[in-house]
């Protein structure tokens, strides 16, 4: 609905006093005039809502940067379990929705936030990286268990301060989504791999589409889920430039409970011993038939069979 400023000007007094723990309004129309009205709200005195308030879901509302400056004032006088800022353009405006959570972790005797969800943000910018406060906040969540910031441009940097902040939060992830991180490489899956060895056996969803690991960082990466067993359930995998040894990796791999591997988007890798051992669960993309003229040996043969 496009309930707007207007909209939401009607309604600041039930929320003023009403000990709301919910509140979701995706793709109300909202602008940073109505984040600026929800903040007044949020932060009067004796306030309820910022006493109550659990979940807050503003997806996709075309805010801006000022609207996201906004919304980091209001979330840092809550102490949220669930915020999600999905679809809103936040781009550059990601720095103060970073250290509004920040301060949202730093006021809370007990943090509780456990689910997080925040795309189209650049975390890191060269000057002013976003992912610093975003790891402050982290290192307070113990409790976090969806964490999805798709496109954050992390780099190998800000993913090893991340990663490093949940670490020692001591958090135990279910999903993970880190798309669009940049350049990751050896040395990113290496970072990846080291944090989710502890994690596999909680793990079930992971994404790691278009973050360029390559076929040796594809290897770095599986030896996570070989170390332990594994709870994973789903993978994403698109586009990140994998090839031969990536797919004798993902066979000798073994995951009991997956139900969708996406490997889209990988133009060199090889299809039929992984159509072999995945069946129906494996996604190549627009061609999904097997290549004719692969060939990784006769252990991979045996191996593929033994698995399938």
């Amino acid at each position: 609905n496009a309930m707007g400023p207007r909209g939401l000007s009607r309604v600041d007094n039930m929320l003023l006093n009403t000990p709301l723990q919910r509140l979701r309004l995706g793709n109300c129309g909202l602008s940073a005039e109505s984040m600026a009205l929800l903040k007044d709200v949020v932060v009067a005195n004796d306030s309820a809502i910022a006493k109550t308030l659990k979940e807050l879901v503003l997806d996709r509302n075309m805010m801006g940067v000022e609207g996201a400056r906004e919304v980091g004032e209001i979330i840092s006088h809550c102490n949220l379990k669930y915020f999600s800022y999905l679809g809103c353009r936040v781009q550059e405006g990601v720095i103060f929705l970073a250290k509004g959570l920040q301060k949202m972790v730093e006021r809370s005797d007990r943090p509780c936030l456990s689910r997080l969800e925040i795309d189209d943000g650049t975390f890191g910018e060269e000057d002013n990286p976003a992912y610093v406060p975003l790891a402050d906040a982290l290192r307070g969540c113990p409790l976090m268990r969806r964490l999805v910031i798709p496109d954050a441009e992390l780099q190998v940097e800000g993913l090893k301060l991340v990663l490093g902040a949940l670490s020692e939060a001591g958090a135990q992830l279910t999903h993970l989504n880190l798309d669009g991180c940049g350049e990751l490489g050896e040395d990113g899956a290496e970072e990846l791999a080291r944090f989710l060895k502890p994690q596999a056996t909680e793990l079930k969803y992971l994404s790691c589409s278009f973050d360029e690991l390559g076929d040796s960082g594809l290897v770095i990466l599986m030896e996570a889920f070989m170390a332990n067993k594994n709870a994973l359930e789903e993978l994403n995998l698109e586009c990140n430039e994998l090839e031969k040894e990536s797919a004798k990796a993902l066979v000798r791999a073994q995951f009991p409970f997956m139900k969708k591997l996406n490997v889209a988007d990988n133009m060199d890798l090889p299809k039929a011993h992984l159509k072999q051992v995945y069946g129906d669960k494996i996604t190549f993309g627009e061609d999904d038939d097997e290549d004719e003229d692969e060939d990784m040996g006769d252990d991979m043969d045996d191996l593929a069979k033994q698995l399938a």
